[in-house]
């Protein structure tokens, strides 16, 4: 009884996390269409235009200002691979561990 309600709470944790993990590819596509477009049209337009010096430092002052977004996106495309990891069923240690040994927000002070 116990096992089979085991086997039942995994296979709703995969199914959630399937619907998350869509859910989050879409989130991520659209976030990053409003940033490239809200950033990036309006300088690349005038860069086209005008050329020269200006609208291209222009372009690379919005690159700049740009990576806090561009981390955001990132982080959010990061638990958008969680929750697949949890969809195929590989659940917590890997999936956990890896992103956050990437990260290095899983660091072990030396003695």
């Amino acid at each position: 009884m116990n096992r089979m309600t085991a086997k039942t709470m995994t296979a709703r944790i995969q199914a959630r996390s399937t619907r998350l993990r869509r859910l989050m590819t879409l989130l991520v596509t659209f976030l990053l269409a409003l940033l490239v477009l809200e950033r990036f049209s309006a300088v690349t337009i005038a860069l086209v235009r005008e050329g020269g010096a200006e609208p291209a430092r222009r372009l690379a002052m919005q690159c700049v200002a740009a990576s806090p977004e561009v981390f955001y996106l990132l982080a959010l495309w990061w638990v958008r691979q969680a929750l697949a990891a949890f969809a195929r069923g590989e659940l917590y240690t890997p999936t956990i561990t890896g992103p956050c040994i990437a990260s290095g927000s899983c660091w072990r002070p030396v003695r």
